[in-house]
């Protein structure tokens, strides 16, 4: 998705169900367009994979499960 228009860039966003599928999707986008992404889930170890997903897009993670 083409996010140019969109610079989140000193934005936080909060991602509840963080670990797979769309809230997975919800914590990658804001991340690509320069958004700190806190991301929560029940799922234990989701949230890890979502952090490195969002890493290797270039963005920044932080939280976890909880």
């Amino acid at each position: 998705m083409a996010l140019s228009a969109y610079d989140l860039s000193g934005r936080t966003a909060l991602v509840a169900a963080a670990a797979g599928g769309i809230g997975r999707a919800c914590a990658v986008l804001p991340a690509e367009a320069g958004a700190t992404v806190h991301r929560a889930d029940r799922d234990a170890d989701g949230p890890d994979g979502t952090a490195a997903l969002i890493e290797d897009h270039g963005g920044t993670a932080s939280g976890r499960h909880g």
